[in-house]
């Protein structure tokens, strides 16, 4: 599997915030291993920075053809294994791979986002793991689902960059769509702030609305200017 700090048609900055985030979230729980994996259509990217113990294990799984991050990604559903040594018959064709044995529990949540017929769309997947069959707790799934969730957001906001930056000079480009003034797009600009300013979510939050106090406007409409201003950036 090759490795990448963004998929084939994301701009050139390594996704830095978001591997941040996801060490933040191994932190959270006592993982022992983190990933995050972009995903493309059918091909997955592990990001540089993501554990090379969970991306052979991925690597596997591209050659098997399937496992529970190929689940996560078919399903769209997070997936917890208690013990990968016990439960690596439910996929044959991996067992015959010999996973890491460093992996005993896992965790996969997947990262999703919405396509273009507004159905749920896997764009990339967070994986923690353990060294010891030490199953997460419910507690801490709900923290790493949560995390996920901001996960998603961020990425949401990269891939909105990019369809600026492709759409930059185009009359009634895609990014008019996207932006629909029914949209309420708070989320993607918090998300924003975050990968290009380096804040936490709620600075973030906080900052959005302290501005939007100061202009007396409403959040939701300097969110909009957040989110345009990646286009006007964009612009010869």
């Amino acid at each position: 599997m090759r490795e990448r700090s963004h998929p084939p048609s994301g701009g050139p900055a390594p996704h830095v915030a978001e591997v941040a985030v996801a060490r933040r979230v191994a932190e959270e729980v006592a993982a022992d291993r983190v990933a995050l994996v972009l995903i493309t259509g059918d091909e997955h990217y592990p990001v540089r920075g993501s554990d090379a113990v969970l991306v052979r294990l991925a690597e596997q799984e591209r050659l098997a053809g399937e496992g529970p991050g190929t689940d996560v990604a078919r399903t769209a559903r997070a997936t917890c294994v208690g013990d990968m040594h016990e439960a690596v018959g439910r996929w044959p064709a991996l067992a015959v791979c010999g996973p890491p044995t460093q992996v005993r529990t896992l965790q996969l949540h997947p990262l999703l986002g919405r396509g273009d017929d507004d159905r749920p769309q896997v764009l990339g997947m967070l994986a923690l793991s353990r060294s010891q069959v030490r199953p997460f707790s419910p507690a801490e799934t709900a923290v790493v689902g949560r995390l996920a969730d901001l996960l998603s957001l961020m990425l949401q906001a990269r891939a909105l960059d990019d369809l600026a930056a492709d759409e930059a000079g185009r009359p009634g480009g895609r990014l008019d769509e996207v932006l629909d003034p029914s949209a309420h797009v708070l989320p993607l600009a918090v998300g924003h702030l975050m990968v290009r300013e380096g804040l936490s979510e709620d600075e973030a939050l906080r900052f959005l609305e302290r501005r939007a106090s100061e202009d007396g406007r409403s959040v939701d409409d300097l969110a909009r200017e957040v989110v345009r201003s990646r286009a006007d950036a964009a612009e010869p």
